[in-house]
């Protein structure tokens, strides 16, 4: 892992390991509760989230994730379990990609969590995919709908006979 760390952003090496790099690595790991592995895996995948600065860039973002996920009723894990399946979503631009996505995601009455599936997307792509989201929630509503109509009209039944 280290190796591919260096390799994608080799920028590190010269970081101050003792600031912004260890703040960095603190607020990763404390605001998404992240085991030292986990949080391994995330940097290893996206080692240019230590090029980010904190209070202009991170904290902005893990905020807003964190507000839409209480806002949605998500249990208190959702943005971590988002950061770990996709560790890109916080090198993403909060205004420019992320706040458009998932406003457009909840707009469709989809999960915020599914902002992992849609944020690497291309605009046209991401269009279609969430159509498509949209219309099978849809549909599973339906057979819900009629699932429930069919036992209500079953335990009507029993409770005459």
């Amino acid at each position: 892992q280290v190796k591919r760390v260096i390799f994608q952003a080799p920028q590190i090496v010269g970081l101050n390991t003792e600031g912004t790099l260890q703040q960095k690595l603190d607020l990763l790991q404390t605001r998404l509760s992240l085991t030292r592995e986990e949080l391994g895996l995330v940097l290893s995948k996206m080692p240019t989230l230590m090029n980010l600065g904190i209070k202009s860039n991170l904290l902005p973002k893990l905020e807003y994730l964190e507000k839409v996920a209480k806002k949605t009723n998500h249990s208190d894990d959702v943005v971590k379990r988002m950061v770990l399946k996709q560790p890109t979503l916080l090198g993403y631009s909060l205004e420019n990609r992320i706040r458009p996505r998932m406003e457009k995601i909840i707009s469709a009455g989809l999960s915020a969590d599914k902002v992992t599936v849609g944020i690497s997307m291309a605009e046209h792509k991401f269009q279609d995919w969430l159509a498509s989201s949209q219309l099978r929630k849809q549909r599973q509503r339906q057979v819900d709908i009629q699932k429930n109509v069919r036992n209500t009209s079953r335990s009507k039944m029993a409770y005459l006979h």
